[in-house]
């Protein structure tokens, strides 16, 4: 079987794992490494997306609530206000950042043969 990683063609034997080099190694891991960053960067952004609609939800109940409450206790209600977004925005990325670092530390602990 022919597997092209970065242009570059390897075989795999069906009967026995194949050591690859350790150039070709690299490259495995670099495309290993490229493809969960994509992964995780992908849901962090969802979660993103997810929020800011968790927000636009909020903000329309809030102005349903400015005809009945007055604007004290309507204040007081409001939870998800501007900074508490940020902060929630911010912990994610920070998440999905150190999500990324972990699993880049770890893989430089990997040996990877081919089946």
């Amino acid at each position: 079987m022919r597997y092209y990683i970065f242009g570059v063609s390897y075989y795999r034997n069906k009967v026995m794992g194949k050591v690859v080099s350790s150039s070709e190694e690299e490259k495995l891991k670099e495309y290993l490494a490229f493809q969960i960053h994509r992964d995780i960067v992908a849901v962090y952004k969802q979660h993103l997306v997810l929020l800011q609609d968790i927000v636009v939800e909020h903000h329309d109940m809030m102005r349903k609530l400015e005809n009945h409450v007055n604007k004290k206790i309507l204040d007081d209600i409001n939870y998800l206000n501007k900074e508490k977004c940020s902060y929630h925005r911010k912990k994610t990325l920070d998440v999905g950042n150190e999500a990324i670092r972990n699993f880049e530390k770890s893989i430089e602990n990997l040996k990877i043969t081919l089946k």
